[in-house]
């Protein structure tokens, strides 16, 4: 548990930490899978998190929200996600 935390306190020394690669595009097939009620979507007061996933991606298949699950997707929505699985795979 004490890792997870350190990582959000560890937030502020991102942009030093990954200088060389912010800008960077992820240049391979890619997807996002979120919950609708995930409290990370919505950390950032008036901003939608989930609202343009692919921004940085340069063959962006596909996104999904899923309703009526939150940050742990997987688990509270297994079918559903699996299902977004196996679309984004058939994509490939």
């Amino acid at each position: 548990m004490v890792g997870a935390f350190n990582r959000y306190r560890a937030v502020a020394l991102d942009p030093d930490s990954s200088a060389d690669i912010v800008g960077t595009p992820v240049n391979q097939p890619s997807c996002f899978i979120g919950g609708a009620s995930d409290v990370v979507r919505t950390m950032i007061p008036g901003v939608d998190s989930f609202a343009d996933p692919g921004a940085a991606c340069t063959d962006f298949r596909r996104s999904t929200i899923i309703d009526g699950a939150g940050h742990w997707v997987q688990q509270e929505a297994p079918a559903e996600t699996d299902a977004a699985l196996a679309a984004f795979l058939a994509s490939l």
